[in-house]
């Protein structure tokens, strides 16, 4: 195996598709609604109605956790670790955005479903539920990375000052057997 070594500086872009949203038929898509076992295709338009794009993403972090146990026998006597076994794993991404829209107003105020005019603040949990697609270019405006996820994400506290707002989200990637990725750095 050979890797390919680079310096990058990492642009990233986040797009949403929105749990329930129902998506028509468009052959060779047989459509759908969105969920953990349905991710929308793309239209390939720049302003895909299926992948809203949720603005300008000021920093992206993504958290891998490993839940290990160490497997310890005695060697001859004392206790030296043999092995370790991963019980579980789990992905977490936090980002801030410079932009904010509808959707940062339902999770912020716990609306229940999509703010369109009128809505009622606590009304529901607050969690936003769908599929993440990021796409990240580098340095060069070359597409690096690009994976999909189904999340479930929450709107930090934000101030609203003098200040320009910034929509920091915290997303917790769910377990779908479409979760996907292509990483590009020959």
């Amino acid at each position: 195996m050979s890797l390919h070594l680079r310096k990058l500086v990492i642009g990233s872009h986040l797009f949403f598709a929105r749990e329930g949203t129902v998506i028509a038929a468009v052959s060779p898509d047989p459509g759908g609604t969105v969920s953990p076992s349905y991710k929308p295709p793309l239209s390939g338009s720049a302003n895909d109605p299926n992948w809203p794009e949720l603005g300008v993403v000021e920093n992206f972090t993504p958290t891998p956790k490993v839940d290990e146990e160490d497997v310890m026998a005695p060697s001859p006597g004392a206790y030296r670790r043999v092995d370790s076994i991963v019980k579980s794993t789990t992905l977490d991404l936090a980002f801030t955005l410079k932009d904010v829209s509808e959707l940062f107003f339902e999770g912020l105020l716990l609306a229940g479903g999509a703010i369109t005019a009128d809505y009622t603040p606590t009304s529901g949990s607050g969690q936003l539920r769908g599929w993440f697609k990021c796409t990240q270019y580098d340095q060069g405006d070359v597409l690096r990375n690009v994976f999909d996820v189904y999340v479930a994400a929450k709107i930090k506290a934000t101030k609203m000052d003098n200040n320009l707002i910034k929509a920091e989200i915290d997303a917790k990637v769910l377990f779908s057997t479409l979760n996907s990725g292509t990483l590009t750095l020959a």
